[in-house]
């Protein structure tokens, strides 16, 4: 069988990078973490540092210790669905 050859007007661009990132280090006697919260401000800053020209735009939503209840959880995945598309 023959190939089939796509040609596209529409510009290419990059995919964008959305990051919604939840740590809670100060959980209640024996739940407690040490380094949650550190862990998510570290990986969202590693992601904008080290990710420049792989994606168009890195957008990062953190949710850190006591700001991290079920409603602000929703909120961010509800902030991720608002600007997510298919390409990213």
């Amino acid at each position: 069988s023959q190939g089939v050859t796509v040609i596209s007007s529409l510009p290419k661009r990059e995919p964008n990078l959305y990051v919604v990132a939840v740590g809670i280090s100060a959980y209640p006697g024996r739940l407690k973490l040490n380094y949650a919260a550190s862990d998510a401000q570290l990986i969202t800053r590693t992601l904008q540092e080290k990710s420049n020209g792989v994606f168009g735009k890195i957008e990062v939503k953190q949710i850190l210790e006591r700001e991290a209840t079920k409603t602000s959880i929703m909120q961010g995945m509800d902030w991720l669905a608002e600007r997510m598309t298919a390409q990213d």
